[in-house]
């Protein structure tokens, strides 16, 4: 590997930071994207490319203006050698830049389908996963009371931003009102809400099918305290779901997510889902095709199966090839991960910091880290 060999990470915030670490500390120089200077990347030996990497083509120019400031400098020509999402829903950009320099990302029809959650479900739909009942949500919206909860999301939203939910017997109207100001005239859509075992997946996609998937249970327990917010307090890994032959949640996740990797055309690369488990089928309710925040696959995953997740992805990335037998997991240890409050949140970005408790059962792993929270 050369020491100017370049990998570009979209996204410099705090869910980043773990992924970046793990880049460089394979050997490689890291161009950050993120229109902020001050973010918390700052800090570590990477080249921070002040442009937006929630606009494709701002971050496609940065990088390449960051390219030229090296080549100027150094008098070579930058080797940029892949590129990861570092825990941002910035699928068009990875696309767009993927594209141009002939790396390792999503298509940029699979960027498309991915950065509208309308359009996701819809494909999901036609290619046969399991979803919720979905559909585009409009003034005034004076439906109602109903008699199952429902979730209103913004359709271009991120980071649980505009994400509130209608309990049986409310009316819709004032939560569609948040949903829509969140929206910024991009659109809205509502979602029946479904009940049971709300799961975080992370899966490694080559050629087109799942080398590995990583579960975790997330934990909605300040679900009525955050209302109408629908706010992730942290997760459990692994969750705690009795596997029987004929109802192993593994194994039926995995074919529903490989439904909705052939779905959005998928080939190399990662796989963000958020499942619902209702004991007997799973539920489909987003995808995105990169590293999922909270620190879920930089510390998380290797914390409890003992799998080096961001190696795994980047490697996939540079376009090399992960052998069979490579990924194996063993139960290193349980793992609760719970987030500081220290105000009443109304999107995931506006949590506090997080702690991290392990142990060997799931019980030791949430009391350490709701001790840590109470020191």
């Amino acid at each position: 590997m050369k020491p100017r060999e370049l990998v570009v990470i979209l996204g410099g915030g705090r869910d980043s930071i773990g992924i970046i670490e793990r880049v460089l500390e394979a050997g490689y120089s890291v161009f950050v994207v993120d229109q902020d200077p001050q973010c918390q990347a700052r800090h570590l030996p990477v080249h921070i490319v002040e442009a937006s990497c929630y606009d494709p083509n701002s971050a496609l120019l940065g990088v390449l203006a960051a390219c030229l400031g090296r080549f100027r400098r150094d008098g070579r020509r930058p080797s940029i050698r892949a590129i990861l999402g570092g825990g941002t829903d910035a699928i068009e950009a990875l696309a767009n830049i993927g594209a141009f320099f002939g790396l390792v990302a999503p298509s940029q029809e699979t960027a498309r389908i991915c950065s509208d959650k309308f359009e996701t479900m819809m494909t999901l739909l036609k290619a046969g996963v399991r979803v919720p009942e979905f559909w585009k949500a409009r003034e005034p919206g004076m439906d109602g009371p109903r008699e199952k909860a429902i979730v209103f999301k913004p359709i271009h939203g991120r980071g649980a931003r505009g994400v509130v939910r209608v309990r049986p017997g409310e009316q819709d109207w004032p939560a569609l009102k948040i949903a829509l100001a969140a929206a910024d005239n991009a659109g809205v859509m509502g979602e029946t809400w479904i009940d049971g075992i709300q799961l975080s997946s992370e899966s490694i996609i080559q050629d087109g099918r799942i080398l590995w998937t990583a579960f975790a249970e997330r934990n909605y327990s300040r679900l009525d305290e955050f209302h109408p917010y629908v706010i992730e307090d942290g997760s459990d890994m692994p969750p705690a779901i009795p596997v029987f032959y004929e109802l192993d949640y593994e194994r039926l996740a995995n074919e529903q997510l490989q439904l909705a990797i052939n779905a959005i055309g998928l080939e190399n690369g990662k796989l963000k889902g958020d499942l619902v488990w209702d004991g007997e089928h799973i539920w489909v309710i987003e995808v995105a095709p990169r590293l999922s925040g909270g620190s879920f696959c930089s510390e998380l995953i290797p914390a409890c199966w003992n799998v080096d997740f961001v190696g795994l992805a980047l490697r996939i990335a540079l376009g090399e090839r992960i052998l069979p037998g490579e990924i194996r997991p063993w139960l290193k240890a349980h793992i609760c991960q719970r987030f500081a409050f220290p105000n009443s949140p109304t999107d995931h970005p506006s949590r506090g910091g997080w702690v991290m408790g392990m142990g060997q059962t799931r019980e030791i792993a949430r009391e350490r880290a709701e001790g840590q929270l109470h020191v």
